[in-house]
């Protein structure tokens, strides 16, 4: 497997979901902190969806940046025009161009055959290129559940026509891994090497990173991804844990993105969209680095590996042993030691006594609650006539 490319899709694709809506300087502001993690490819806009849209893809276009920016369309030629005149020239830029890669959307959402969905393709991407697009991608949309007698003619016309770049989404995350593969081999054996093929993968049944990576070892040379997985429904493949994927199971692979980079602008698009990530979500989650199970906590303080595949630090984050009452007294310990507290083993009993029989839930976590506890504690009896 080679180094894949990384084409990110949050400020597109991930802005589409519920909630996730970004004003114009908020996308101008996450593209720069996305732009720092070394990615290849951003896709900054849908330009014709809104004249928002169209300025942010024109200003981003011109923008200071080391990924190629991409502006997506459909296949019109006013579409397209409209994400040409939004790139306005600019280097390093791409145009996707949507098609219809099912039966199912040929005929419950476009109500057209295949052949007139052929005539579309090859008319969109010849326009295209007859505007001046040289990277001309085309996506296309529920391909994994098109048949081969659907979608083969779909490609080919495409890349006849001038495609340089084949995105295959699992639209509704509809595939598992082995099946995903399957498609990706048949669309390379289609086409060849000298066109790029791209993953485009949703997580409905929580498999997107997994048909990501199943992607890339069938023959696929990259994916699309968003920071922190968001995107429709269940979202999209997320870049933070395909990164932690590659970086652990591939080592061979040279990886050139920044994953200290990835988790700051995954913290700084949390804050700035007012995004919900659960605690326990891979790699970003509050918790997914804590630990308050008194064996794991044991483990963990002896050597970090006994509970810790995936090191805190490769993400700029830290261990963290969280005091509650099935913490242990190594917990216990372990905070009296961090806050340079004296202590023996029956002060250790003593918080430790306290923590689990306490009705209240208190941070215990907290170092000022702790230290009041400790206090508490260490505070002199006073004596009864």
């Amino acid at each position: 497997m080679k180094s894949p490319i990384f084409f990110d899709t949050t400020l597109r694709d991930g802005e589409q979901a519920p909630g996730n809506a970004m004003s114009q300087e908020q996308k101008i502001d996450i593209f720069h902190h996305i732009d720092m993690t070394g990615i290849d490819y951003i896709e900054v806009g849908f330009p014709s969806s809104s004249p928002a849209d169209f300025a942010v893809t024109r200003k981003l276009a011109h923008s200071p940046r080391k990924a190629k920016v991409c502006a997506f369309a459909i296949a019109t030629e006013e579409d397209i025009a409209t994400a040409v005149n939004a790139l306005d020239g600019a280097a390093d830029s791409q145009v996707q161009i949507l098609l219809t890669g099912s039966e199912i959307h040929a005929e419950h959402k476009r109500r057209m055959p295949l052949d007139a969905l052929l005539r579309e393709t090859d008319e969109a991407v010849t326009f295209a290129g007859k505007k001046g697009v040289r990277d001309i991608s085309v996506a296309l949309e529920d391909a994994t559940r098109g048949s081969p007698e659907f979608l083969r003619p779909m490609v080919e016309q495409a890349i006849a026509a001038g495609a340089t770049t084949l995105v295959i989404p699992d639209t509704v995350g509809a595939m598992i891994p082995k099946e995903y593969a399957g498609l990706i081999a048949a669309i390379r054996s289609w086409v060849g090497e000298k066109i790029k093929v791209i993953a485009h993968c949703h997580n409905d049944l929580g498999l997107a990173a997994a048909n990501s990576i199943a992607a890339l070892e069938a023959g696929a040379n990259g994916m699309q991804t968003t920071f922190c997985g968001i995107g429709e429904r269940a979202g999209n493949t997320a870049i933070e844990e395909i990164y932690a994927i590659l970086h652990y199971k591939y080592p061979q692979i040279s990886l050139h993105l920044d994953p200290k980079a990835i988790a700051a602008a995954c913290r700084h698009i949390e804050e700035s969209v007012g995004l919900k990530i659960g605690h326990h979500k891979p790699i970003i989650g509050r918790y997914v680095f804590a630990t308050a199970a008194g064996l794991h906590i044991n483990g963990l303080t002896k050597k970090n590996i006994t509970y810790e595949f995936v090191s805190p630090e490769l993400f700029g984050r830290k261990s963290e042993l969280v005091i509650g009452r099935v913490s242990g007294r190594t917990a216990v310990r372990n905070k009296l030691e961090k806050l340079a507290i004296p202590h023996d083993d029956d002060l250790v009993n003593r918080v430790y006594q306290e923590i689990t029989t306490a009705e209240n839930r208190l941070d215990f976590n907290d170092d000022d609650t702790f230290r009041a506890l400790v206090a508490r504690l260490l505070a002199p009896r006073s004596l009864s006539a």
